[in-house]
């Protein structure tokens, strides 16, 4: 949220995660809309759900935390392997930071038919 500004909605499953009434009252606070799927119905919260199962596959089973300060560490790390270096299947292999820079420079070399030249 601090880098890309806050969502209009989260959605999520009705884990306990996420019906915490500290969370709840986080997200209420900066005016982001919670929108729960259906009980038993993953599907609806696909690209989620394969996300969790990277991260608890390819960090959180590899690892024991000793304490919740090294926890922050190590997945801050992830995030970053996962958005700097990791190749994505659907971003033709690429990282998502470099898709997305790949994607900016196109947009910029894009002329918009609406505007003058």
């Amino acid at each position: 949220m601090a880098s890309h500004a806050a969502p209009a909605y989260i959605r999520s499953d009705n884990g306990p995660e996420f019906v915490a009434l500290a969370v709840q009252v986080w997200l209420a606070r900066r005016q982001v809309q919670t929108l729960y799927i259906d009980p038993g119905c993953p599907w609806q919260n696909g690209k989620e759900e394969r996300f969790n199962g990277t991260v608890r596959d390819e960090c959180l089973n590899l690892q024991l935390f000793g304490s919740v300060a090294e926890a922050q560490v190590r997945l801050e790390a992830f995030r970053h392997h996962y958005n700097h270096d990791r190749p994505h299947s659907r971003l033709d292999y690429q990282a998502p930071v470099a898709f997305k820079q790949a994607w900016y420079a196109n947009q910029a070399q894009q002329q918009d038919s609406h505007i003058p030249a």
